[in-house]
């Protein structure tokens, strides 16, 4: 049977479902920006670290991830959008 390989995190019910994605789903994180382009939505890192009770860590990129412990905190894609259709 065909099977949903891909996901798209629109919304921030969504995003908060990162860390419980399986690392087989492809995931598409959508995040806004405002006029300025400044983006206004927290990072994939941001959001897993904010719903453990962490603080952001600014290097964590850097760092070994425990996917058992800490769930998944990478995406496949970012997708930046705008406040106004078709701007992102």
């Amino acid at each position: 049977g065909a099977g949903v390989g891909h996901v798209q995190l629109h919304g921030e019910g969504a995003r908060a479902a990162l860390k419980d994605l399986p690392m087989a789903l492809r995931a598409l994180y959508v995040m806004r920006v405002n006029e300025a382009g400044e983006t206004v939505t927290p990072s994939p890192v941001e959001l897993v670290e904010g719903l453990q009770g962490d603080l952001p860590d600014p290097n964590a990129w850097t760092k070994p991830t425990n996917w058992v412990v800490n769930g998944r905190r990478t995406v496949d894609w970012v997708l930046l959008d705008g406040l106004q259709g078709g701007s992102g």
